[in-house]
């Protein structure tokens, strides 16, 4: 049994774009891109974009997000 994403945004119209968020805590700012990359790849092992696919939704976006103090980092899930 896999997981579930963190967060998941989904447009009214199922032809729009639906995102697909995984969030991360780093524990320094070092980390900040290792854990992002870990979000964005968790994304893709667990098949998240998958699901909203088949729910009907024709474009889905993954992003890993990583965060430390107000300190972020975004990576985009490469389909």
């Amino acid at each position: 049994m896999h997981g579930r994403f963190d967060l998941c945004i989904l447009p009214k119209q199922i032809f729009q774009t639906a995102l697909v968020l995984e969030c991360k805590h780093s524990k320094s700012v070092k980390d900040l891109i290792k854990d992002a990359s870990e979000g964005a790849q968790q994304i893709i092992d667990h098949k998240y974009e998958e699901e909203i696919i088949n729910d009907g939704y024709l474009h889905v976006k993954g992003y890993g997000i990583s965060f430390y103090k107000k300190y972020c980092y975004i990576v985009k899930v490469q389909a």
